[in-house]
């Protein structure tokens, strides 16, 4: 750079990076008032750099405009549904929550695309957060007219976790009373005039920072390779995250992503898509599965999950972990599943799987169901290899129908196993 440029040259809360004759990047700061840089270097792209990068697309909520060009930090994008109308190949999304209509919603164009989130970035089926909270004379609760009139299927309350550090889960009741006695919990009016919520800890909500979620899709219906990076995903419809409608050469992958309170099914769910992969991702107080995974339509995925966490499903003896269905076929490694209602892994029908260093326990820990095992498999031919269980109210692992399990170098013992039908074990030295 001239050594004459200088950050007396730029307007508060301004930064630029510049190659030196060295060849070293240096970034110039004016932090006159105390404005916030940038810390992250990623977000760091000089304004010269515009339209350099045809392939990406730049979206922040925050600071963006859907008139804008999209094709850098400084010229971003608002939402999610804009920039995807560019069909470029990759788009950066800053972080925030994008709300009902900002996300990518239900994607459906024939084009290979990858969203990746820069800092906390949340995809909601929220409409918009809700504010102006008044005390209704009920014991610590509160209550606001919501963004609209609509029915709401769950609450999101950013600032509050459970205790696993995962988005708490409130329990929906039937009456303001029933909501006064019970932390924790919401209730919508008839005709969805006034939404009611017990914070966890009794407090007056923060404005802006509980969003009611509606049963809409947030989805991979695509003829195409689609991947998501460091999102995290609340609420939707079918699951949080679904990937389905698509064909046997479609992919779905998800890197660093978190599946959250979907109210009726799935964390992240996959049913005609060709092939999924899901790495170093964790689901948590859906209502069914954590993963779930399904023939649909002629179309069988074959699914691979690396370092996942399958947590708290909530459903009675059919919130799994980790499941697999008809003749999908998955492989399994370094993965744990906690505090399923239903059994941490259940692979069915004429579904196969390797298992790999697997951890589960605690299967049925509410509702002490004797079906909420560590691990279950019925149909064809599995693999349980250096794994472990414990404390489930259910078998530690249980075997059925035509299944033949092989079992190699893990804690479970032979006794440990229920044989049932004409299920074989096979032990491997």
């Amino acid at each position: 750079r001239p050594e004459t440029i200088s950050a007396s040259l730029l307007n508060d809360g301004e930064f630029r990076t510049y190659i030196t004759s060295s060849g070293n990047l240096e970034t110039l700061v004016r932090n006159d008032s105390g404005a916030p840089i940038a810390a992250d270097t990623e977000l760091q792209i000089p304004v010269g750099n515009q339209g350099l990068s045809n392939d990406v697309v730049y979206v922040d909520k925050n600071n963006g405009d859907n008139s804008n060009s999209g094709y850098s930090w400084y010229d971003a994008k608002e939402t999610v549904l804009h920039a995807l109308t560019l069909g470029k190949k990759k788009i950066f999304v800053n972080q925030g929550v994008y709300l009902l209509g900002e996300t990518m919603g239900t994607y459906t164009a024939p084009q290979d695309v990858t969203i990746e989130g820069k800092g906390n970035v949340f995809f909601t089926s929220s409409p918009a957060p809700v504010s102006a909270w008044t005390a209704t004379g009920q014991t610590q609760t509160w209550t606001s007219s919501p963004p609209n009139s609509s029915t709401y299927v769950g609450i999101w309350a950013i600032d509050y976790s459970d205790e696993f550090g995962n988005p708490y889960l409130f329990k929906k009741v039937s009456s303001v009373a029933e909501g006064s006695a019970n932390t924790g919990s919401w209730y919508q009016s008839a005709g969805g005039s006034a939404i009611y919520i017990h914070m966890p800890d009794g407090s007056q909500p923060a404005d802006n920072s509980v969003y009611p979620t509606q049963s809409s899709p947030i989805r991979h219906a695509a003829d195409a390779n689609v991947m998501i990076k460091n999102i995290d995903f609340i609420g939707g419809s079918g699951g949080a995250y679904s990937g389905r409608d698509s064909t046997q050469e479609s992919r779905s992958v998800v890197v660093d992503c978190g599946f959250f309170l979907n109210h009726s099914a799935d964390g992240y769910q996959i049913k005609d898509i060709g092939s999924s992969i899901a790495i170093n991702c964790k689901t948590a107080n859906n209502f069914n599965d954590g993963f779930n995974y399904h023939e649909r339509n002629g179309v069988t995925p074959n699914s691979i999950e690396v370092d996942c966490k399958g947590f708290t499903a909530q459903a009675l003896a059919t919130g799994n972990g980790s499941t697999l269905h008809e003749d999908c076929a998955i492989f399994r490694l370094n993965c744990e599943y906690h505090y399923n209602e239903g059994k941490a892994v259940a692979d069915i029908e004429q579904s196969k799987s390797v298992n790999v260093n697997i951890s589960t326990s605690k299967s049925g820990y509410i509702n002490s169901d004797t079906n909420a095992d560590g691990y279950s498999f019925s149909g064809d031919e599995f693999w349980l290899i250096n794994s472990y269980t414990s404390q489930n109210t259910g078998e530690p692992v249980r075997i059925y129908e035509q299944a033949t399990l092989h079992l190699l170098g893990t804690t479970i013992q032979r006794d440990s196993v229920k044989i049932e039908d004409t299920a074989v074990l096979s032990l491997i030295d």
